[in-house]
């Protein structure tokens, strides 16, 4: 690779009205010795490359001259290879693709934002012992650590909307509240409220939303937890969610079947909850015809230790010939 770290200083000093003499000074060398470094003769001694990067607010890769768009497709390949990883709950692979990535790449935000959440989400709520402890402050230490300074909006909401999150499954309700203030012009959201356990003012924020927004992973998620008390209001925004989807078939979602596939779900398995084995087989069944993932992802979903109302259809003649179908 050919390092253009001369260009580089030479550009940035000169975008700053700095002469070669007022840079040598900052740096203690030379004015020989940065002449030097922008003529490429000679390149900065490696214990000040830090220091040169800090000084022009960019990183040692840029100030190497690195080909970050190529670098960037690669960390693409593998950020979709950890998101696989994530589904198929290979949780330990998957930090370990992130921590190689995040040693590799320290000043990648996307890299960082996204190893920070699969350790704090790995502890699955509020920490309850001195492991998921250390996760948790392992997670904000690396967050709090990425220089924001010259940041795009986009990567540093990412960082800010990262914390906040943290910060709600940690309970440290002021400041998830202190940053949601900042990134939202109406302050909280209603998954603020449902983690603080004010479902009143969650289910407000809810219906505030649906205003608002066709049809985000908000509202796909948002009833099922926001009224997780109520199956029959659940059913009722599901089945208006999938008419919206039916209706408005030019602002389709990226993956309609996938979020069909969840609505239906949602509605089966509030209709178990409620003792209806019928209409639970019936939104199953509408279920398989959108369901893109495998038979033992589908049947996983349906044994989890959160789904144990469905012992109601499990056992069911109707129920094996559906999934016999998916299998």
């Amino acid at each position: 690779m050919n390092i253009n770290i001369g260009e580089t200083i030479s550009t940035m000093r000169k975008e700053k009205a700095l002469t070669q003499e007022q840079l040598s000074e900052v740096f203690g060398v030379s004015v020989a010795a940065v002449s030097k470094w922008e003529t490429g003769i000679a390149y900065p001694d490696i214990e000040l490359l830090p220091k040169i990067a800090g000084f022009f607010d960019v990183s040692v890769d840029r100030l190497l001259g690195y080909d970050m768009s190529k670098l960037g497709m690669n960390i693409d390949e593998w950020l979709k290879k950890v998101n696989v990883l994530l589904a198929e709950q290979k949780g330990t692979e998957a930090l370990s693709i992130l921590g190689n990535l995040a040693y590799k790449y320290p000043n990648n935000v996307n890299i960082i934002v996204k190893y920070a959440k699969v350790k704090y989400q790995s502890v699955h709520g509020n920490p309850r012992n001195e492991n998921h402890r250390k996760l948790f402050k392992e997670a904000e230490d690396m967050l709090l650590s990425i220089n924001r300074n010259g940041l795009a909006r986009q990567e540093y909401d990412s960082i800010m909307g990262a914390l906040s999150d943290l910060y709600l499954w940690d309970k440290k309700f002021d400041k998830a509240e202190k940053i949601l203030n900042e990134l939202n012009s109406d302050g909280p959201d209603f998954w603020f409220y449902i983690h603080k356990g004010e479902m009143e003012k969650a289910r407000k924020k809810y219906y505030s939303l649906l205003e608002k927004t066709f049809l985000n992973d908000a509202l796909i998620y948002g009833n099922y937890h926001a009224f997780y008390d109520n199956p029959e209001k659940v059913i009722d925004l599901n089945d208006k969610l999938i008419k919206m989807i039916q209706i408005f078939t030019d602002d389709l979602p990226a993956y309609p079947d996938k979020t069909l596939s969840i609505l239906h779900e949602s509605n089966a398995f509030m209709h178990a909850r409620l003792g209806k084995k019928d209409e639970s087989l019936a939104e199953i069944a509408k279920l398989m015809e959108f369901y893109g993932d495998s038979y033992e992802s589908f049947i996983k979903l349906i044994n989890c230790d959160e789904r144990k109302e469905y012992e109601l259809v499990k056992n069911t003649d109707e129920f094996k010939k559906l999934t016999e179908k998916l299998k």
